[in-house]
Parts: C-alpha cells; structure tokens; sequence
C-alpha cells in the first residue's frame, strides 16, 4: 500500500470524524448553558469547542488504543448542567470557571483511578446498574429539549428569538427523521450529516416559503471566538468554589472513565488492537487536566467518531490529531458559518441521538426483561426481578435527585452486587466421599468400603475470588461439615484471587478442624505458591502443614481414600489379582481362559515410565496385573492433567483396540507396575480355536465402556 493511499486515509478519516463532531460540540454546549442565561452559549460553544481540541490534539496520542477519539460527551454535559444549575447567578467570568475546575478535578480523579489500576474493573459493572443510569442521563437530556422544541408554541414555554415558528418544530421532526432513516437504509451515511443536512434545509426551506427573503442568524452565537475565553486557571482563585464540586467532579470522573472505557472497548472489538485500559484512563485524566485549565469541558471517548475513523480506514493516532487541527480551522475561521446552524436543528441531532441510545440502554432491555418473565419456560424469576429492580431503582435516584446522585447510588449499587454475588458463588459443590471420588478405578470390595465410610470425608469446591465479599460465605459453608477425626477438602484449583480476608477464612477454619482432630487439607498448589505469603500472613501455616498441601483436587481425593481404607485395613497398596478377576476376563473358566492367557505378553514398567503417548500407534488392549496407571491430557493452555488412573483387574485402551487408529491420551506408570498386553491381530487366532471367547471379550469391554460412560454421566451431574 502506498504512502499516499495510508496519508489519505487517516486525512479523511480525521475530516469525517470533524463533520460527525461538529453537532455534538453545539449539542453539548446547548445542555450546558441550558439552566443558564441564553446569551452564555457562545461560551458554552467555545468550552465545548477548547474540549475537542483538547481530546484530539492531546487525548489522542495518550489514549491507551489507536483509534480513540475524545472530545465533548453529551451525558457529561448534562453533569456540567447540574452543577451549574446548582450555583446561583452564574455570570460569564464565573462559567468560564465553574467549567474548568470540574474538569480539572475530574481529570484528577481519572489519573488516580488509574494509577490504582482500576481500569479493567468498566467489566464488572452490572449490566442492570449501567443500564439504569444511562436511561435516567438519556431521559434527563430528553425532557431538556421540550422547551426549546415547544419554544412560542405552548403559554409555559416561551418563544426565543433563535427558535422561530414553525421553522423550528419542521427542523426537529426533518432531522429526527432523517437521523433515523439514515440508520436504516443509508447506514454508510453519518447520522448526525444526515441530520444536519435534512434539518438546515427543512429550516431555511420552510422560511423562505413562509417569509420570502428569510434570513437567520443564531444571535446567541454571535459572540463566538476563542479569542474570549479567558484561561480558567487566572480566574479560580477570584471565585469561591462550593463544597459540592467534589462530589460533582468524581460523578464526571466516573462518567468519563466509563464513556472512555466503552468507547476503547468498542475499537477493541473492532480492529482487535490491544487496549491498556489503566493507561486509558492516566492519558484521559491528563487531557482532561490541561483542557480544564484552559475553561474546556470535560473530554471521554466517542464510539460513533471513533468508529467513523475506522470505517475510513484510518489505522494510527494521526487521524484524531488531524481531527484537532480541522477542529481549529473551524474555532478560528469558520465562527461565521456556525452562527448559521439552526438551535432548532442542534436540538434535534441532540433529541435522536438520545433516542437511539435510549432505546439500546433503557427501553429494549426492559422490554426484553418483561417479554422473557411473561413467556419464559425454566427461568430464574427471581434473578430477573432483581436485575428489574436494580435498573428502576438506579434510574428513579438518577432521575429525582440528579445525574450526579445517579453516578454516586450507581457505583454503591455495583458494590453491593458484586459482594452479594461473589459470596453466593465462591462455593460451587459441598460433597462427601460417597458422591464424589478421584479418578481412580478401585476394585469392588475398595468401592464398598468407601460407599460405607465416604460420609467422613468432605468436599469443598470454590471458584472465583476468595475476598472479603466471599470469606464469610465459605466459612458457613465449611462450619457444619467439620467432623471429629474426619477429613475436610477445600480445592481452590478454581479461585482466581484470593486476598486476606479470604486466607484469614481458611485460617479460621484450619484453627476449627485443628480443634475438632478434623484433618484439613487444602488442594491447589498453584494458588498457594503464588499467594504463599497472603497465606502466611493470615497465619494459615501455622495449622497446615506442608503434607496438608496438595497439588490437585484429584490427588486429594485419592489420597482420602487410601485413608479411609488404610484406616479400615484394606489393601491400598495395587499388588497382583488372580487373571480371572480382571473385568475383561469375566465370564471365562477353565480352558476358555488358558486359551487367552497364552496370547498375553507381560510388560514390565518403571515409576514414571510412557506406556503410551498421544498419537501412538494402537498395538493392543492392556490389562493392569499390578500397580497403577494414569491416564493425562494436554488442555488449552498446554497443561498436562490426569483424567482417569488405572488399578489391578482394569483394562487401559479398550476403545482404541476396538475400532483402531491412534492413542488419544498418554498414560504413565504412577507405581511400578506389570501389565499384561492382549494385541488386536491375535484375536482371529483366538476366534478360531473358540468364537465364543472373542463374543466374551467384546461383551465385558462394552459393559466396562458403558460403566466408565455412567460415572462421567454422574461427574457431570454434580457439577
């Protein structure tokens, strides 16, 4: 690809993410000056337009992925809004500076959220949470728009002299309907150019035909030049800053951060670049910072432009960089032409961008929730209404008490549920020896053994985070289940976390089974060795020892049985059985069973010696004389676990001895061990001199097949 074709592209990816920004920019200056006077739009413009250029010129070689575009956001508006609303009087000196400490503050905040590393955490927040908050913004910045569309034509809203009638309602309704048609059937089209277009000739079309001759200015913009903001910084010290700019700033913070993370987490999905999410949110908090400084508004990543740069086949950080610098020819030659733009056409690019986001967050969701509890077969109704709940709840706070409000009980929501659903989770399966074992094949009087003695062992399965949302939960779990001399089994092969609060639980339940002569054994040598000192800080290993330790939740289960055996003086050691004993030689007697034992070839393997590996030729049918045999898989990561282990009396192979082809596993020698070989080019010689031998064979592997098939029917049950 030539240099030239790679330099257009990010050019016109930089010019159409300007066009479709262009509304935005006027969309939120509108939100903001809202609950002000009329004539501090200008401002509003210029606070607006430095945010653009801030977020393309600087965000964009910060952001934490190519392709990020940050500029003014339309919910973060409304949270300048009500933080504006909330401070009587404000004159234009005073919004320049209520502005840009809000940012400066919530650029603050991003950079410490970032440095802590919370970054990754935009994946935790509940669907229902963020739902609920969104639709509350989106309902906010609606019912803002009724008295500029109903300006001059209902008594309580009175008519502006940038909102003529009825120019202004046939604006509305052209680019409302436009932005959606668009959508439809010309989905290649920016929205906001379909609608800026639609709107601007509905305006002037239907002034010309009412009044011929018809002119427009938008004197509210009359004003603008960037060459009138003031740095805000020269001015914060001359104006008394309320205390509720705090809580105002980290709701921004909060907001920004998760428009950032949504917007980086859509280009991700898109073009598979890597995302630094921490990185994201220090880049973004620093360009909020210098934006601040200069009266800008608060800057966060914007998919629908972030996307147009992509579709244009822009692929580096130039193409926002561009953005800016068509952003400045705009702030600095192109006033006059704005002033032209229509109130009545920004407010309906504002009404259906609402919409359709409204529609995404709010209206489908719950329509989808109510559809699935009307007609659902099976469903968890309780969950349903819980999530229904959460998103009502959140929307009715954002909703009465500000977007700020909303942020705040929204994150305290995500909180709550992330704690309260963790601690339901972490424990996955409470068992005893009779219901679940290793994978050990043991013969019937180990098996009877175990069926009577299997309720002195216990089994616990975690999975997830073991932390201070989830401790209490394991250890009223794990509390009834400690008996005297028994045996407790806590795997952790399936915790992905665990911090002190969480080894302080094992702690307490190590001291408990101590006290009670319980043996406490904990599985999952992973998690140990790399939390081993979370571990020895909480005191854990002052009650369990190094034996106490082990690797897999298998091998804990193997080594219970050979204590609950050992302790009733049965064999544990895997010693020689009579051949006739053998599952494969079941029904054999006499002769019938010399004939075969003729065709045998002992094999003799060391300790940890390959009987075979994956993708071996199939040479026969095993049959175990003595010791024990592991059968291990390789899984997606490469790691090697045993699946099935192998005592005297069972057979190894038998599905590949009996259609053919290759090993599909490896099996090791767990024990010295001697095994006897049956090859699979022997038995026409054993059908001719008896069919009715082979006829037996071939029964008892299909009765052992379909004993093993049963046992994983009921592993799989119980998980």
């Amino acid at each position: 690809m030539s240099g030239k074709v790679v330099i257009w592209r990010e050019v016109s990816g930089g010019a159409l993410s300007t066009v479709v920004g262009l509304p935005v920019i006027l969309a939120c200056a509108l939100i903001v000056t809202a609950p002000l006077d009329r004539s501090l739009l200008a401002l509003g413009v210029q606070s607006a337009l430095v945010c653009a250029l801030g977020g393309t010129l600087i965000g964009s070689w910060l952001a934490g992925i190519a392709g990020q575009v940050a500029g003014p956001r339309i919910a973060l508006s409304l949270l300048i809004a009500g933080h504006l609303a909330a401070t009587p009087g404000v004159t234009a000196s005073d919004f320049v500076v209520l502005v840009g400490a809000a940012t400066v503050l919530c650029g603050l905040v991003q950079m410490t959220m970032g440095a802590v590393r919370l970054g990754s955490l935009v994946s935790f927040l509940p669907f229902p949470v963020l739902s609920g908050f969104l639709t509350a913004v989106n309902l906010g910045i609606m019912l803002s728009q009724f008295p500029l569309v109903c300006a001059g034509l209902l008594p309580q809203f009175p008519a502006q002299a940038d909102l003529p009638q009825p120019m202004s309602i046939l604006a509305v309704l052209a680019t409302v309907g436009a932005m959606a048609a668009a959508v439809r059937w010309l989905p290649r089209v920016p929205g906001t150019i379909a609608g800026l277009t639609a709107g601007c000739a509905a305006f002037y079309g239907t002034g010309w035909l009412v009044q011929p001759g018809f002119t427009y200015v938008n004197e509210a913009l009359g004003q603008l030049s960037l060459g009138n903001n003031p740095i805000a910084i020269y001015g914060m010290h001359e104006l008394p800053l309320s205390r509720n700019l705090i809580p105002h700033a980290v709701a921004l913070a909060i907001l920004a951060s998760l428009e950032a993370l949504l917007s980086a987490l859509t280009i991700q999905r898109m073009t598979g670049r890597p995302l630094n999410a921490n990185r994201e949110l220090i880049g973004m908090g620093l360009t909020n910072v210098a934006i601040g400084l200069a009266g800008g508004l608060p800057a966060a990543g914007s998919p629908l432009r972030s996307e147009a740069v992509i579709r244009a086949g822009a692929q580096t950080r130039a193409a926002p960089a561009l953005e800016g610098l068509f952003n400045l020819c705009i702030a600095v030659f192109g006033t006059k032409l704005l002033v032209l733009v229509p109130t009545a056409v920004v407010s309906g690019t504002l009404i259906a961008t609402t919409w359709a986001s409204l529609r995404t967050w709010g209206v489908n969701p719950l329509l989808r929730i109510v559809r699935t509890m009307l007609t659902g077969q099976g469903l968890n109704r309780q969950r349903l209404l819980g999530d229904l709940a959460t998103m009502l709840l959140v929307l009715a706070v954002g909703l009465l008490f500000g977007p700020s409000a909303g942020v705040g009980f929204g994150v305290v929501c995500a909180m709550a549920l992330f704690i309260l659903k963790s601690g339901q989770s972490l424990v996955r399966g409470t068992v005893t020896l009779r219901h679940k074992r290793s994978t050990l094949q043991r013969s019937a009087v180990a098996r009877e053994v175990l069926d009577a003695r299997g309720a002195e062992v216990t089994f616990i399965e975690l999975g997830g985070s073991l932390f201070f949302g989830s401790a209490d939960a394991l250890v009223r779990a794990a509390t009834p289940c400690i008996a005297r001399r028994g045996v407790l089994i806590v795997s952790l092969e399936q915790v992905t976390d665990i911090d002190s609060s969480g080894a302080m639980a094992l702690c307490d339940i190590a001291r408990a089974c101590s006290a009670a002569q319980c043996q406490f054994w904990i599985a999952g040598s992973k998690l140990i060795e790399r939390d081993r000192s979370i571990l020895a800080a909480a005191g854990v290993f002052d009650f369990v020892r190094p034996n106490q330790l082990i690797d897999t939740a298998d091998h804990a289960l193997e080594r219970a049985e050979n204590h609950l055996l050992e302790d009733a003086g049965s064999q544990t050691r895997h010693v020689s059985l009579p051949l006739a004993k053998a599952g494969i030689f079941r029904g054999l007697v006499g002769e019938e069973l010399e004939l075969v034992r003729g065709f045998l070839i002992s094999r003799h393997l060391a300790q940890g010696e390959a009987l075979f590996n994956r993708g071996d030729p199939v040479d026969g049918l095993y049959i175990i004389d003595e010791g024990q045999i592991g059968i291990r898989i390789e899984d997606a990561h490469g790691m090697r676990r045993r699946i099935a282990a192998f005592t005297p009396g069972t057979m190894i192979g038998e599905i590949a001895f009996v259609e053919g082809g290759d090993r599909s596993a490896q099996a090791i020698a767990e024990e010295e061990s001697v095994l006897w070989l049956l090859k699979r080019e022997h038995l026409p010689d054993i059908e001719r001199a008896n069919p009715k031998v082979v006829h037996i064979l071939f029964a008892n592997i299909a009765r052992e097949v379909a004993a093993r098939l049963r046992n994983t029917t009921e592993v799989l049950r119980q998980r």
